[in-house]
C-alpha cells in the first residue's frame, strides 16, 4: 500500500508539473449543478486530477491505446461507467478492481475522470 501511496504521489506530482508549464489546456468539463460554486470546482478538479491518476495506473494498461503517440482514453458510455462502479463488467475486474487494491472512493474518482473527461474526435474513440 505505501508503494501505491508513494507512486501516486509521484504521478500527480507528475501532472502538477506538466499542468504548471502548459498553457491552460482543460482537460474536462464541469458537471452543470456546480458551474457557479468555486468549491465545488475545486473539489472537483481534485477528485477529476486523482481520477486520472489512478486510470493511468490502474486501467490504462488494458484501455488506453496510442494513436501517433498521443494516448487515446475511451470515451464510455454511462452504462459502462456505472458497470465500473459496481465492478460487474467482467470477472477480470471483479478480479483486478477489487477493494483492495482500488477502494471504491478511488473508483468513483475514476468514473468521475471517464465521464468528464473531454471526449476524443470521433475517429480517435476506441473503446476496448
Amino acid at each position: 500500500m505505501k508503494k501505491k501511496s508513494f507512486l501516486i504521489s509521484v504521478v500527480t506530482a507528475v501532472i502538477f508539473l506538466i499542468n504548471c508549464t502548459s498553457t491552460n489546456k482543460i482537460s474536462y468539463s464541469y458537471p452543470d449543478d456546480i458551474i457557479t460554486d468555486d468549491t465545488a470546482k475545486k473539489k472537483f478538479v481534485k477528485q477529476f486530477n486523482e481520477g486520472e491518476i489512478l486510470y493511468k495506473i490502474n486501467c490504462a494498461k488494458c484501455h488506453s491505446t496510442n494513436v501517433h503517440g498521443k494516448e487515446i482514453i475511451p470515451d464510455f458510455t454511462l452504462e459502462q461507467l456505472e458497470n465500473y462502479e459496481i465492478r460487474i463488467q467482467n470477472p477480470k475486474h471483479e478480479e483486478d478492481l477489487r477493494e483492495t487494491n482500488i477502494t471504491l472512493d478511488e473508483l468513483d474518482n475514476v468514473v468521475l475522470f471517464l465521464k468528464y473527461k473531454k471526449r476524443n474526435p470521433v475517429n480517435a474513440t476506441t473503446i476496448k
